[in-house]
Order: C-alpha cells, then structure tokens, then sequence
C-alpha cells in the first residue's frame, strides 16, 4: 500500500465517463425505474456536480448506483419506498476535477415527478472488491483511490457501502416548474486519513457530508490573492462565505473554496443574502470582509459579487490535537473580531474516526484584520485583537446524534492536549450497545490491529479497537444513541495483519428497542 505510481490522465476517457455517469443521474431523478412521466404532476430539471478543492491530486470513487426517497430518515435497508437506479456497470469518477465553483451541466430539461425530495443517496463499489472495468480503464489499484501532491497512491476506504452515502437536504419539484439542481462534494474535509496498523501505514476513509442545492436560486462571489506568497500551494488558503445560524448565536459556513495558482478564487453557488467571506490560509494572518452581497441569478462568470483583490499578512501558526468520543466527531475553532460580534468559524477539522483523534493542526497565533465590502471600492481592513485573545480559539465538538460539546479554550500553550470527553446523545435517544464474535474463514488471523465501526446514513457514528481480532474473539461498541425509530446503524470490521486486510461486510443494528447482538464474518484480502 501506499507507493508511488506515475499516471497519464486519460482525458477523454474521463469525459465520457462522467457524462454517462450525470446522464444517469438525471435519468435516476426521473422516477421509479428511470422512467420519465408526463402532464402537469412533472416539472423539468437539471442536475449540476461541483466539488470543493482538496489537497489531492485524485481522489476516485467508483459508482455503481443512485437512490432516491421522500423521506429523510428512510434507512436504506428497512425502510420501503425506495426508487433504486443501478447502473448497467460501475463508473469511477475523479471529484478533483469538479472544483473552485466550476459546474458540470450535462443534462437539462428532463422529466421529475412533482413532489418533496428529502434524500438522495450514492451507493460506491466497496475499495477491497475486485476491480471494476472503470477502475482498471484509469489504471488503478483500488476500487476507491487516493492520489496524493507526491505521487503516491492509498486505497480510500468506504464505510458501509450497502448503506450508500446520504446526501443532506431538500428540494422540492413543482407541477410545471422548473429546477436546476447542484450536487456538492468536500475532497478537503471529507476525505480524512487513518493509520491502519497503528503507527506508519497511511491509508485514507470518505467520511461524506454531502448536500445538493437548488442552483436557479444561487449567486456568485468571486476575488483574488496578489501577493506572491499567498500562492504557494502549501499555504492552502480557504476562503469561506458565512452567515449567523438560527439563533443568531454563531457563524455557520455555507461555502467555501481555495485559490487557483493565479490566485483567483470563486464561492459559488450560494443562496442570495448577505454573507461575511472569511480568509486564512497556513502562516497567515485571517482576513474577514463584512456584508458581502450575493445575488440572484448571477454566476462565476456572470455579474458576480466581486470583493477585488486582497493582500493577505504573514503569519506564525501553532500545532493543536485532541480526542472525543464518540469517534465520528469533528471540531469546529471559532474567533470573535470585537466584543460587538459573534463567533466566527476559522478552521474545521474531522477527528480520525476509527481513533476519535487528531494531532498537529494549524491554528493561527496572530491577529485578525477586519473590512467591509464597499462595491468597486478595494476593502479597507483594520487589524483586531480577537475577544478570546490572539491565538486562542472557542473550540466545540460535534457529531450526528449528539449534542455539541461545551466549549474548550485552545491557545498555544496547551493546545497538544485538547479533550472534548464524551458527547451527550441528543433526547429523546439513549445509549445503547452492539455486542458480537468473529469468525474466520479458514486459519485467517489473528489480527492485532483493527476496528469494529457502527455507521449511520454511510458515515461513521463511533468505533472501537478489540484486539486481538481473531476467530470467537468478541467485541462491543457501546453508546449508540437508540430507544427511537430510526435507530439502526451499518455494523463492520476492519483489521490488519503484517500481510493482510481483512474486513466484515456490514450487517444491521437495531437499536429501536434496546440493545443488538451482530456477530461478523470476516473477509481476508491480500494488499
């Protein structure tokens, strides 16, 4: 795992991969079976793909179908209703391609039965199965594959693949109406890497939070970074289009992109409203421009907000970890300008979600610098002390079905030692647990290093590490929020030897009413 490899990118190859890989999804939207309908109970629609940059070369998923639902907490293995849209044969696409707010229309005008839509969800060729023809055509190793700034590649492991990846969100289909959907993918944050044998072999996990949008009523901002400096790709500048939540308590980040090498950058799509952009980039100062406009209707490269060019100020930076439980957590850092503001969102980070940890993360040790937008005028910034002090951040925890945590103070003097301690489950649920065994197929094992991993909606909600992992061995993975309807969670292994991976095809917990018993199968494979 996890040598060098040198490819030549087979362009029109992976043109016509992913146009029949939209055409489908368009097809999919259509209704049970892909069939289109016809009079006034179908609107027509059209489906866009966008990705946020990552720090990858290629990240490759392979596809093999899509499904759609009414319902948000439709479980994808008990819950009827389903319209299920297998493609006639698997299609590996590369989301590095579709990022820095560029669309890829290849679809429009098609037939979509008229109604509420609450859930869409990708089902990906498992990473260890043998290769698809797609896969074998880009010239890789793994069904799922990273490619890294150097060279090298890692398989990307897929939790729960029988269980899809959920998309987050909802979108509506009016009789006669029109929709122009977007679909968003997070290269940056969602593919989040793992040790597999404890110390020294990286391999990487899709940890997705992916939502689709409705881009007839989006809008554009765009801008640039001039000075020399800031283009130098180890900065990994991000610029961030924020709101205040519901309560007006604290900034949420409704998108966010990098630079291109000439240091232009595009935050699109956003719904209309009025945003705050946020810049920080690694040895940098964090920029804020207030009261950003975003307009209806306008695109990258159509009348877009444009907030000029922005000089960004040289930094230091300090190093930051912590852990959580339960282990699919991620931790949000927020600064405040001045006393007269709320708390801005500055960096976010994914916990490892087989360990619940994360170590030597940039955190800015420097002042902030605060403008406003002022139409075609260049934004004038004043430098602030952030409230919390300069270089300390308020950072919170969170993780699906769980609370937020309460705050933890970060600063450079104890910012090594971070620990959010254990979510609260989110009421009406309570905890409850998953016990079983291993059995192995032959003489496999045993394995000292491994995870058994309880998912929800194709991400991870919590994981433990029973070792040795061998035949009659038995685990348990406690606290799990259950006692509620839609308590069942994908339920898998994976362990590693000194020659071998060896993973448990996911099987179902139900949680509804108490605890689950789920013993697991183990599948050898050979690196």
């Amino acid at each position: 795992m996890g040598l060098g490899m040198d490819r030549k990118m087979g362009h029109r190859l992976f043109a016509a991969v992913l146009a029949a890989f939209f055409l489908f999804l368009v097809s999919a939207c259509g209704g049970g079976g892909g069939s289109t309908s016809s009079g006034s109970s179908v609107g027509t629609a059209s489906i866009s793909v966008t990705d946020a940059p990552g720090n990858f070369d290629h990240v490759y998923i392979t596809l093999t179908s899509v499904w759609v639902h009414a319902s948000a907490d439709a479980d994808a293995t008990n819950t009827a209703g389903w319209q299920k849209f297998p493609l006639s044969s698997p299609v590996t696409i590369d989301l590095t391609q579709l990022e820095n707010g560029q669309l890829e229309k290849v679809w429009s005008a098609f037939s979509l039965p008229a109604g509420s839509y609450q859930q869409i969800r990708f089902f990906v060729a498992p990473t260890e199965d043998a290769l698809t023809a797609s896969a074998q055509a880009l010239g890789l190793k793994y069904n799922n594959e990273v490619v890294d700034q150097t060279g090298a590649f890692y398989p990307l492991r897929i939790v729960a693949p029988a269980s899809g990846i959920k998309l987050i969100g909802t979108f509506t289909m009016a009789a006669g109406g029109t929709l122009d959907l977007g679909v968003d993918f997070d290269a940056l944050h969602d593919v989040v890497q793992i040790t597999a044998f404890g110390a020294g072999t990286t391999e990487y996990m899709l940890k997705p939070r992916l939502t689709y949008f409705d881009l007839d009523s989006a809008g554009a901002v765009t801008g640039s970074i001039t000075n020399g400096a800031a283009l130098d790709a180890n900065d990994h500048f991000v610029i961030k289009a924020e709101q205040l939540n519901s309560d007006g308590t604290y900034h949420v980040v409704r998108r966010w992109t990098g630079v291109d090498k000439n240091g232009d950058f595009t935050l699109y799509p956003l719904a209309p409203g009025t945003y705050d952009v946020v810049i920080r980039g690694l040895d940098t100062e964090t920029m804020i421009i207030r009261n950003v406009p975003v307009i209806k209707g306008t695109t990258p490269t159509s009348s877009p907000t444009n907030i000029g060019a922005v000089t960004t100020v040289a930094g230091t930076d300090y190093n930051a970890s912590g852990q959580v439980k339960p282990t699919g957590a991620w931790v949000q850092f927020y600064q405040t300008p001045s006393a007269s503001d709320v708390p801005y969102e500055i960096r976010y980070r994914h916990f490892d979600p087989l360990a619940g940890q994360f170590a030597d993360f940039a955190l800015s040790n420097s002042p902030m610098w605060v403008g406003s937008y002022n139409g075609n005028a260049p934004v004038s910034f004043s430098q602030a002390t952030p409230v919390e002090g300069t270089g300390v951040y308020k950072a919170y925890a969170t993780a699906e079905l769980y609370d937020r945590s309460a705050a933890v103070i970060v600063n450079g003097t104890d910012a090594a030692s971070l620990d959010f301690g254990t979510l609260a489950i989110t009421a009406p649920a309570v905890a409850h647990q998953v016990s079983g065994t291993f059995s192995m197929a032959g003489n496999a094992g045993p394995f000292n290093s491994g995870y058994v991993i309880a998912t929800y909606g194709g991400t991870i909600v919590n994981a433990v590490s029973p070792a040795p992992i061998q035949n009659n061995s038995s685990y348990v993975i406690g606290d799990l929020p259950g006692g509620v309807p839609k308590a069942f969670y994908g339920i898998e292994a994976w362990a590693w030897n000194s020659n071998s991976f060896a993973i448990g095809r996911p099987r179902v917990a139900n949680l509804t009413n108490g605890d689950d018993t789920v013993n697991i199968q183990m599948k050898t494979f050979t690196p």
